[in-house]
C-alpha cells in the first residue's frame, strides 16, 4: 500500500530527524576514537618514560589508561546502541503502517543485507585492544616488582 503524499511528507521528515540524530551520533563516536586514541598514545608515551625512572608510576599511568578506555569503550557503545534505537524505530513506525523500509532512502549508509563481524568494528576491538594492552602492561611491572622483591 502506497503511503498518500501528506503521509510521505510526514514519513519523510521523520525519517530526516531520525538522519540527523544518526548523523550526530557518528559524530560523537569519532570524537570519542579520537580522544581515545589520543590519551592512549600520551599514556603509552608517558608509561615509557617512566619506566626507566621507577616501576610504580609506569604502574599508575597503566591504570589511568585502562580506566580511560574502559570508559571510552562504555560511551561508544551506548553510541552504537543509540544509532540501533533510531533504526529501529524507524522499521516499527514502516511495520505500523505497513510499509517496506526499502521504499525509503536508508536512514545511514549501510546495507541492510551486509553481516559486519562485531568484535572487528572500530568502536568495539579499539578500546578492548587497549584495555588488553593496559591489563598486560600492569601485570608484567606488577609481577616483576614482586617478584623482585
Amino acid at each position: 500500500m502506497e503511503p498518500s503524499k501528506e503521509a510521505r511528507i510526514e514519513l519523510e521528515k521523520h525519517a530526516e530527524i531520525l538522519r540527523s540524530l544518526i548523523r550526530h551520533e557518528n559524530e560523537v563516536t569519532n570524537h570519542r576514537t579520537a580522544w581515545l586514541l589520543v590519551s592512549q598514545g600520551i599514556l603509552l608515551a608517558a608509561a615509557a618514560a617512566f619506566v626507566k625512572i621507577h616501576w610504580f608510576p609506569t604502574i599508575v599511568v597503566g591504570a589511568l589508561g585502562l580506566g580511560i578506555a574502559i570508559s571510552i569503550a562504555h560511551s561508544l557503545s551506548n553510541s552504537f546502541d543509540s544509532r540501533q534505537y533510531f533504526k529501529n524505530s524507524w522499521r516499527d513506525l514502516l511495520d505500523k503502517r505497513d510499509l517496506k523500509w526499502e521504499d525509503f532512502p536508508p536512514l545511514d549508509g549501510g546495507f541492510p543485507g551486509l553481516k559486519p563481524i562485531k568484535w572487528l568494528a572500530a568502536w568495539k576491538f579499539i578500546p578492548r585492544a587497549l584495555i588488553v594492552g593496559w591489563v598486560l602492561l600492569i601485570g608484567y611491572f606488577a609481577t616483576a616488582t614482586l617478584c623482585a622483591i
